[in-house]
């Protein structure tokens, strides 16, 4: 008896665990990800152990120029400007789905790799509700997109010098109560 509960209980495993296989339906290879949505992949970003910065923010020039992480932001850099599309992009919208994707830490990145290869770059934290770019460059929160949106403050008056080269940015600026209804604002 306990040997057939083992046979048993092993075959229902294996049955259970090729279903749950079979069930999986998550992009996880970049052919897969090209093929589904029919774009190329620029690139792939490691995941950083988050416990090696421990002065706060992870930015490229905090840290040494070869390590993977700013390979491969670079690599992703020259994937998108050396692309036939690369010379007409102008503006780059970095979203998800899911809070916690890095998508903060990429873009902030990832604008300063422009930035470092010559090129102007205005970075524009658009997160009304949770933005954390200014944190990355030390600023306070106040004085933003959001203020910009409700007509107390210029564009001009917004833009804040990074002390990168060639790198500036908008913060969203204080968190209003009601982020989607000021985007639909007459002002935008």
């Amino acid at each position: 008896i306990v040997g057939s509960g083992v046979l048993i209980g092993l075959l229902l495993g294996i049955g259970g665990m090729y279903l749950l296989h079979r069930l999986d339906d998550r992009l996880d290879q970049p052919e897969k990800i090209e093929a589904a949505l029919e774009e190329p992949v620029m690139g792939q970003l490691p995941e950083v152990d988050k416990k090696h910065f421990k002065e706060g923010y992870l930015l490229l020039n905090r840290m040494k120029s070869h390590t993977m992480f700013a390979e491969s932001l670079r690599g992703v850099r020259s994937a998108l400007l050396l692309s036939p599309e690369g010379s007409s992009k102008r503006l780059l919208a970095v979203t998800s789905a899911v809070p916690g994707d890095g998508k903060t830490t990429f873009t902030t990145n990832f604008a300063i790799t422009l930035a470092n290869a010559g090129n102007k770059t205005l970075l524009i934290d658009a997160d009304l509700r949770r933005g954390n770019i200014h944190g990355y460059f030390e600023q306070p929160v106040e004085g933003g997109l959001a203020e910009v949106l409700q007509g107390r403050m210029t564009m001009k008056e917004a833009i804040r010098e990074t002390g990168i080269a060639n790198l500036s940015f908008m913060r969203a600026g204080e968190r209003p109560h009601n982020p989607s209804e000021l985007l639909l604002s007459p002002q935008t």
